[in-house]
């Protein structure tokens, strides 16, 4: 390590200033949060004044031994300066040398320097995700500060303290094993905003997962859960209590009879998180309306990635994208009505779906259906039938609108509510109308949220600023299969759709 390189490193940190100058460097550090006097190097402690006074070619042997006399002694100093401050205002006794040094023997001074309250802020320090979205906008300039936040701005200082806590968080990760370093031939790092994007500070994207995980969110039915890793292994039992064989057994016994035992049927799941994205394009004179930024975002951002999300609860492939529930083997298809018409749902489909559904499933189970199916849905009933067997006009009611006899917010079926969403499948195939228990359906998602940064430079030829959004997200149905009745050949689950009819 020698000057020309701890400047080196200095500017990564965002110094701009004149690296000759010593005391010119000592008041960015100190502004900017670092107190630093001294820097470890490989293991040795070197002053930072002993490493500015050796660039001119002066040999410098700092030893490990002559560095901590030298820390000791500046401690010594200070703890006497203070020492004399309080024995002058007369609140200790005086102290002479031989109490100072058993003073001094008793005592472990240790000095920290805690982090950048840009950092600790959720905000950044930026009042609002506007102003912040301004600030980026902002960054141009020319010659070689051109896209570079001013070293003394806001922007810099967040860019700054959170480049420097993922770089930490980096090294941490390849020491203990959990990634590996790749030969790359050019990059854009993620801390000069002249090469890539500037990470937005951590509130402001609530309301983007707000949008996602809202009223009418699929993904907000699920049994949600966060993961600090990108993958998980877990043991499941997918045993019913009334099952005869596999698993744990109960059995009555008579007096003095021995217990058959049993034993545990554990079965691992992986669950490893996918990724999806979205990129917002913002115009130069959107950018500059710090008002309207706030909420453009949050619908624009947080619509596109929650119907993503849900569309792959309901449909997604299991390999690019979380495992939907549609064609998966523990959801049960009920077939259509002899002679039923073509696009066509009777209530007669409503009950079988209704009576194939696993019974403790009900209480939480919702209809998930596409806006189209809302017509078929609205004029059904069962027809009354006599005991002679001649039908009659009168008859029980399937379907309720919302606000209707039972005074709920969403038409229902059963009894159980109905979401209308565009991730359903078009009337009349599979998947256009699904019993769906959120509570068997498990939703891991990264613990940190969202990751979102942004950049002028992507599309800086057309004026329009850049937007990214990436979310780690994993889904799975809890049972992997369909469950035999205990009695009688039906099955159930959690799941239910309706077979194609045309």
């Amino acid at each position: 390590m020698n000057w020309a390189k701890f400047l080196e490193r200095l500017k990564t940190l965002g110094y701009r200033g004149d690296g000759e100058k010593f005391d010119e460097v000592q008041t960015w550090l100190k502004e900017n949060g670092h107190d630093w006097e001294e820097i470890s190097v490989k293991g040795e402690v070197i002053a930072l004044k002993t490493l500015y006074d050796s660039r001119r070619g002066a040999k410098v042997d700092v030893t490990k031994e002559a560095a901590d006399a030298e820390f000791e002694a500046k401690v010594e100093a200070r703890v006497k300066d203070v020492i004399g401050r309080i024995q002058g205002a007369g609140l200790l006794p005086k102290i002479d040398a031989a109490g100072l040094e058993q003073r001094k023997a008793a005592t472990e001074i240790e000095i920290k320097v805690g982090q950048d309250r840009v950092l600790a802020d959720p905000k950044g320090g930026f009042p609002s995700f506007g102003r912040f979205i301004q600030a980026v906008y902002q960054t141009g300039g020319t010659g070689d500060r051109a896209f570079d936040p001013a070293p003394d701005s806001l922007l810099a200082r967040w860019t700054q303290a959170h480049g420097a806590a993922v770089s930490a968080e980096a090294e941490y990760a390849f020491k203990a094993g959990l990634i590996t370093k790749a030969t790359l031939s050019t990059y854009s790092g993620e801390n000069v905003g002249a090469d890539g994007g500037f990470a937005v500070p951590p509130e402001f994207r609530t309301g983007i997962m707000k949008r996602i995980g809202g009223e009418q969110s699929i993904m907000a039915l699920c049994d949600r859960s966060t993961l600090s890793g990108n993958s998980l292994t877990a043991a499941i039992d997918d045993t019913t209590p009334w099952q005869s064989t596999g698993g744990v057994l109960v059995y009555w016994l008579g007096e003095a009879t021995a217990i058959t035992q049993s034993k545990l049927a554990l079965k691992d799941r992986n669950f490893r998180l996918r990724k999806v994205a979205a990129l917002v394009p913002l115009s130069d004179e959107l950018a500059q309306d710090a008002a309207f930024i706030e909420s453009y975002i949050a619908r624009v951002a947080g619509d596109k990635l929650g119907f993503e999300v849900d569309n792959a609860i309901l449909n997604g492939n299991g390999v690019t994208r979380p495992t939907g529930v549609v064609g998966h083997a523990g959801t049960i298809d009920v077939g259509k009505e002899s002679g039923q018409d073509a696009a066509t749902i009777v209530a007669r489909n409503i009950q079988k779906m209704w009576m194939r559904c696993l019974p403790q499933s009900r209480r939480t189970a919702t209809w998930i259906c596409n806006p189209d199916t809302q017509v078929q849905l609205q004029r059904m009933f069962v027809q009354g039938v006599t005991d002679a067997g001649t039908n009659v006009a009168a008859g029980s009611l399937v379907y309720l609108p919302a606000n209707g006899l039972v005074g709920q917010p969403n038409d229902t079926l059963m009894g159980r509510p109905i979401i209308y969403h565009q991730a359903a499948k078009t009337l009349g195939t599979t998947g256009d109308i699904i019993l769906f228990d959120g509570q068997s359906y498990i939703v891991l998602t990264k613990a940190a949220g969202i990751e979102t940064a942004s950049s002028i430079h992507l599309w800086f030829d057309q004026a329009v600023s850049a937007l990214r959004f990436l979310f780690r997200v994993e889904g799975q149905p809890w049972w992997p299969t369909t469950i035999d009745a205990l009695n009688g050949s039906t099955t159930y689950a959690s799941f239910v759709t309706l077979a194609t009819r045309s």
